[in-house]
């Protein structure tokens, strides 16, 4: 028999979100039913998929002081490209997760900073298009990645780019891609905070670091 496949991290998603209509219509006992389904095709904790099916993910975030609204995530600049983009905007309040979360953001700077090439505006004009109206017409440079961008600008010592570089030779960005969204899905596995408790998130600010990020940081 062939080995079930775990589902997707988007896959996961987009399935929640048509069951989320079934399960606020349904019975006490038709709840039971789809959160025993919905635990098993997704693998999430009950308690999570309860949370997630209920909004408390959102309706639990700090109410905003006023003047000031709670909507840095959507109006800073560049905010959703990568940490929003993988993990979403759901609520991370336990000590477990802060430490899962700690180490997605140490697999990601390799992913995005050796194997993800980008590019950058080297240019802007406006130019008038047919039909009058003004518009901006940019212009980019060829796309390579952060740590090459680094090594041309001549903005890194060379013992740490030779440093970076045997790191990059040693990672395979297919097994790191997996190890990614593999705990991207063991973050989302993990239990919410109890309703109306809390947790220190200060006890993970002391744990050791995998890897030598003063080390390897750029002057």
């Amino acid at each position: 028999m062939h080995k079930k496949l775990p589902m997707s991290f988007s896959g996961r998603r987009k399935y929640l979100f048509l069951m989320e209509p079934r399960y606020k219509k349904a019975s006490k006992e038709e709840k039971h039913i789809l959160l025993n389904e919905m635990q098993q095709v997704t693998g999430l904790h009950r308690k999570s998929i309860i949370c997630l099916m209920n909004g408390l993910y959102s309706s639990s975030k700090r109410e905003p002081c006023p003047r000031h609204k709670n909507d840095n995530r959507f109006v800073e600049q560049r905010n959703s490209f990568l940490i929003r983009s993988y993990i979403g905007n759901d609520r991370l309040d336990t000590v477990a997760q802060t430490i899962l979360l700690n180490r997605i953001y140490q697999k990601l700077w390799l992913y995005h900073n050796f194997f993800l090439p980008c590019r950058k505006t080297v240019k802007k004009e406006v130019v008038a298009s047919s039909t009058g109206t003004l518009k901006v017409r940019r212009k980019f440079d060829q796309a390579v990645t952060p740590l090459e961008r680094l090594e041309k600008l001549n903005a890194i010592e060379p013992e740490k780019l030779e440093l970076l570089k045997s790191l990059r030779a040693e990672t395979n960005p297919l097994d790191l891609r997996e190890e990614i969204y593999k705990l991207i899905n063991e973050l989302y596995a993990l239990p919410m905070a109890k309703p109306g408790g809390s947790e220190d998130i200060r006890r993970t600010l002391n744990l050791p670091i995998e890897l030598l990020d003063e080390l390897l940081s750029v002057r």
